[in-house]
């Protein structure tokens, strides 16, 4: 059985997506373990990772979420694990794979050094299992050239079996393309498994991720969560500046208002808002409310102020969801255009 460990050197680089769109363009049978948790979920009595339950879900494998992350915390992983039971942990369940599938896709944690004081890091673990190291890189030129020098001095030269990049999210193919970067690649004799371009469609934001994020009280409407947003405002102003600037208009819109403006609110509501954001713990009246669960509208209570909040909404980095097959079938796509999937799986 091959095996294969994606890490990154910076978070949400879509190790996790990587995956998924593999499983779904090859025959190859696929097992997944991301052995440190950094997406923690409980319920049930039952702790499991994010990543680990939507791979799990989406490629019906036979094995429970909380199986394949070994823990979550470093300060019980220290006293948990020394290096020869680790490596001993991660070959029981190597060996558990062996035996129905072809390929196992490790997803090291969030970035390179994430797990290093426990012996963790992606690098270590990519040792500890013999699996080959690729590595997802993302950004500009300038960076993607900067992050392939870090590798070839500083994780080549180590002694891990590393294969190579692909590149994920790139805003310019041309830049990402031209000979002063494609010298660079073969100057420092890195493989190059593919460049996939970005697609503004995979980072919407998804109302259900919003709501979590923000740790909102749904007060109506909350099984309406599962809607893209596509616009995002702030009602901080006049009703009537907000309507000359057509904020209302614009659809698949999210809006970010204090409960005590209802002029916003309820103009918001007859204006189908996607959602609401009720900012600093201020509950509207009943009617409004009412109003919104009749229209399928989520008014979702937050704490924070406006300000905050939209701060908070402005660095999420969009999730993918169950629910997500419209995200699911682009990305697939992408891969199969613009990866060499038998090269990276052969």
């Amino acid at each position: 059985m091959k095996k294969i460990i994606f890490a990154s050197l910076v978070p949400n680089v879509g190790k996790t997506s990587l995956t998924i769109a593999l499983s779904k363009n090859t025959k190859k049978k696929i097992a997944y373990m991301k052995p440190l948790g950094d997406r923690m979920r409980y319920s049930h009595k039952k702790l499991w990772d994010y990543d680990a339950d939507l791979i799990q879900s989406t490629l019906r494998l036979d094995v429970e979420p909380q199986d394949m992350t070994l823990g979550f915390e470093h300060s019980k992983l220290r006293y948990m694990y020394d290096e020869i039971s680790l490596k001993e942990k991660l070959n029981s369940h190597i060996a558990e794979f062996e035996k129905n599938h072809d390929v196992l896709i490790i997803e090291g944690a969030n970035y390179l050094t994430h797990g290093a004081s426990i012996g963790m890091s992606a690098l270590r673990l990519a040792k500890l299992t013999e699996a080959e190291l690729v590595i997802i890189l993302r950004g500009n030129a300038d960076t993607i050239m900067d992050e392939l020098t870090f590798i070839k001095y500083n994780i080549v030269e180590t002694g891990v079996n590393f294969k190579g990049v692909i590149l994920n999210q790139i805003h310019d193919m041309e830049d990402i393309k031209s000979e002063e970067v494609c010298d660079t690649i073969k100057k420092l004799g890195i493989k190059v498994f593919g460049i996939i371009p970005y697609e503004s469609n995979l980072k919407t934001l998804l109302l259900k991720q919003i709501a979590d994020d923000l740790l909102a009280t749904p007060l109506c409407a909350e099984h309406h969560v599962y809607k893209y947003i596509k616009n995002i405002y702030i009602g901080s102003m006049s009703l009537n500046e907000v309507m000359k600037k057509e904020y209302l208009s614009k659809k698949d819109k999210l809006l970010i208002v204090s409960g005590d403006r209802s002029d916003i609110i309820v103009a918001s509501i007859e204006t189908e808002a996607s959602g609401i954001v009720l900012t600093n713990n201020i509950i509207p009246p009943n009617n409004i409310i009412a109003n919104a669960n009749e229209k399928n509208i989520p008014l979702l209570l937050t704490r924070d102020d406006t300000f905050t909040v939209a701060k908070k909404i402005d660095k999420m980095e969009a999730l993918l969801f169950k629910s997500d097959e419209e995200k699911f079938i682009i990305f697939s796509k992408l891969v199969k255009q613009h990866v060499d999937i038998n090269a990276l799986l052969g």
